[in-house]
């Protein structure tokens, strides 16, 4: 199915609204396959362009950085919550996830890093909603580049978590495509349910049988 969707793409272009991305960490690979309108969702997956399906990142290593041990836990709980309210996930179903994740963690110090992922999420999206109706205001805007400019440094002296700024600086590249569809300057968290998007178009299917 994976090879049938990369070809389909390569064969059809921008008829099929699918992409597709690796991502990798270390020696890890993850393909990362999402509809072209949510790109800024699979952009928003933490670490940037690093993020595993397999396993949060980073990997804890105890005889490589044996001084960073407890962070990377923390920033495993951390990326975990955050990728899983990302990706729609329930948040009962991804707090269990975190609670449970089996690292040197304390059941306290997890619930710390619960707390400010979830934090950090609402004043993410609370930002790109934000920066969205700025970076409307620039389309068609006689110079561009200096718009863009102030959309994309807007978020520089706002109040959100160094974490969160990381994310924003490394992903902010998907601003400047003034291709994106209506539906994707919404940057609105989604939910998963049956129906979430409109499907494919039938070229795409036919293509596949």
């Amino acid at each position: 199915m994976v090879q049938s969707i990369a070809v389909a793409k390569s064969v059809l272009g921008d008829a099929v609204d699918v992409d597709l991305e690796t991502f990798t960490y270390g020696k890890d690979q993850s393909l990362i396959i999402y509809r072209s309108s949510r790109k800024y969702i699979a952009h928003s997956l933490a670490p940037f362009g690093q993020a595993q399906a397999l396993h949060p990142a980073p990997y804890p290593d105890p005889e490589g950085r044996p001084n960073d041990l407890e962070a990377d836990w923390r920033l495993q709980i951390y990326y975990a919550w955050w990728n899983g309210y990302i990706l729609g996930y329930p948040e009962h179903f991804v707090d269990s996830y975190c609670e449970t994740f089996h690292n040197g963690l304390g059941s306290d110090d997890k619930v710390e890093e619960m707390r400010r992922a979830k934090t950090d999420a609402s004043d993410y999206f609370s930002e790109l909603q934000l920066n969205s109706r700025l970076y409307r205001r620039c389309k068609g805007h006689v110079d561009k580049d200096e718009c863009l400019s102030e959309v994309i440094d807007s978020h520089s002296s706002s109040q959100i978590s160094n974490n969160i700024r990381k994310i924003m600086d490394e992903s902010y590249s998907r601003l400047d495509d003034s291709n994106l569809p209506a539906s994707a300057l919404q940057f609105d968290p989604v939910t998963i349910s049956f129906g979430l998007d409109p499907p494919l178009e039938s070229s795409f299917w036919n293509f596949l049988k």
